[in-house]
């Protein structure tokens, strides 16, 4: 009986823990990369690439539109200002912990920002801030 009552105790554990993990997301790097356009403001975009970025772990990124500059994509290649204002290098780990870090011309004031993902499909992302502000996209 004793073993019995040991056994059970021991396979509710494991179903506990395998309960448990199901709650868990994985978020992947593939889902990610491709041009992104922000559900509220639809005149600003996201590209996530997969070129490795200057800092270890990291990839490039741009964006644009809607931020009163009229940029567009192909603005951001300009050599003087390449991988400058409007660049970004990003991080995804697979728990949804999202590393954002803006780039800035002068060189040396690149700005971190960190971020919750909370949905990241194929064709959906919503991520938020520490403040539990969240922001929209719809892959194109």
């Amino acid at each position: 009986m004793r073993k019995f009552l040991y056994m059970a105790l021991i396979a509710l554990a494991g179903i506990c823990l395998v309960g448990c993990k199901k709650d868990q997301k994985d978020f992947y790097l593939s889902d990610l990369q491709g041009l992104w356009q922000n559900d509220q403001t639809t005149t600003w975009y996201m590209r996530f690439t997969a070129d490795q970025g200057d800092i270890a772990g990291c990839y490039w990124g741009r964006e644009w539109g809607d931020l009163g500059d009229d940029v567009t994509e192909d603005d951001l290649f300009d050599p003087e200002t390449y991988h400058g204002n409007g660049w970004f290098q990003y991080k995804l780990e697979k728990n949804g912990d999202f590393t954002y870090i803006n780039m800035m011309d002068n060189k040396g004031a690149d700005v971190p920002k960190s971020f919750k993902m909370i949905t990241l499909t194929s064709s959906k992302m919503t991520f938020q801030n520490d403040l539990k502000e969240k922001k929209n996209f719809t892959k194109q």
